[in-house]
C-alpha cells in the first residue's frame, strides 16, 4: 500500500515537471517571433539613427558656416569704425 502511494506520488511529481517543461517551452516559442521582430525593430532604429548622425553633422556644419560668413563682413565693419574712431 505505502509502495503505491510512493509510486504515484513519483509519477505525479514527474507528470509536473514534465507538464511545466512543455508549457515554459510552449511560452518561449511564442516569445522567440517577438523577440525577434523587436530585435529587428531597434537594429533598424539603429541603422536609421546612424544615417541621421552624419545628415546632422553636415547640417551643423553648414549652419555654423554660413553663420561665421554672415558675422565676418558685420565684424569687418565694426573693426574699419573701431580704426576710424580711432
Amino acid at each position: 500500500m505505502w509502495r503505491k502511494l510512493l509510486q504515484e506520488e513519483k509519477v505525479g511529481r514527474e507528470n509536473q515537471k514534465r507538464k511545466f517543461k512543455e508549457r515554459t517551452r510552449r511560452e518561449s516559442e511564442k516569445r522567440e517571433p517577438e523577440e525577434k521582430v523587436r530585435r529587428e525593430n531597434q537594429k533598424r532604429k539603429r541603422e536609421s539613427e546612424e544615417k541621421r548622425e552624419p545628415e546632422e553633422k553636415v547640417r551643423e556644419e553648414r549652419t555654423r558656416r554660413e553663420s561665421e560668413e554672415k558675422r565676418e563682413p558685420e565684424e569687418k565693419v565694426r573693426r574699419r569704425e573701431n580704426q576710424k574712431r580711432k
